[in-house]
């Protein structure tokens, strides 16, 4: 049965991702998610919905979040090249600093 979205409450996750973290100039992190259920047989359900920049579009930190005390810190990228960079051995050396090693300044 569908529920309206009002009613998910505390059911709905909205993650940003490292995009986010870039554009916002590391203000908006992506947390490292993970899920724990008490019931091992209790039924889960979940969907993804992923965006991605068109490949060749490049990712820059807009002028706003950048001043002094908040120094530029990812050069522009192409978002579906961080991807590829995060999948080969250089992005998973990397880990959970993948966008820094792909494009820190």
């Amino acid at each position: 049965m569908l529920r309206p979205p009002t009613d998910f409450g505390e059911q709905t996750l909205s993650q940003a991702t490292e995009a986010f973290l870039a554009w916002t100039n590391g203000r908006l992190h992506a947390p490292i998610h993970r899920l724990l259920m008490s019931e091992k047989d209790e039924e889960r359900f979940s969907i993804g919905f992923f965006t991605f920049p068109k490949e060749g579009y490049l990712v820059n930190v807009p002028k706003d979040p950048v001043d002094e005390g908040h120094p530029l810190l990812y050069k522009p990228f192409d978002g579906i090249k961080h991807i590829q960079f995060y999948k080969s051995e250089a992005g998973q050396r990397a880990g959970h600093d993948s966008l820094k090693a792909y494009c820190g300044v």
